[in-house]
C-alpha cells in the first residue's frame, strides 16, 4: 500500500506522481513511528530506484480487539494530516 501524490520540492522541482510508502514501522503501544520513503513514481520504486526524500511520522495507535494492523492505520492516519489530503490510495495486492 501507498500514496501517490503530485509534490513540489523545496527546490521547486514538480514530482507529478510521486510514490510514498511505510518501510518501516517501530514503536509502542503508546507511539509508533514510521519510516516513510518518497520515490519519484511507483516505477521508479519498482525499478530499484533509490527514495529522493525520506520522512519519520509519529502517530498512536489502536491496540483495541479488532483494529486494523499498524500499517493500514497509519495510512488512514496520514490522510486525515493536511500534507496527504490530496493523495490517492494505491492499494497493492
Amino acid at each position: 500500500m501507498g500514496f501517490i501524490q503530485s509534490l513540489t520540492l523545496d527546490s521547486g522541482l514538480d514530482v507529478p506522481k510521486a510514490y510514498i510508502r511505510a518501510v518501516a514501522i517501530s514503536g509502542t503501544v503508546a507511539e509508533l513511528e514510521v519510516k516513510v520513503f518518497y520515490y519519484a513514481s511507483k516505477a521508479a520504486r519498482l525499478d530499484g530506484k533509490p527514495a529522493f526524500q525520506v520522512r519519520t511520522f509519529r502517530f498512536a495507535p489502536s491496540v483495541a480487539p479488532g483494529s486494523t494492523n499498524y500499517h493500514r492505520q497509519f495510512y488512514e492516519w496520514a490522510k486525515g494530516i493536511e500534507e496527504f489530503a490530496s493523495a490517492v490510495d494505491d492499494l497493492e495486492p
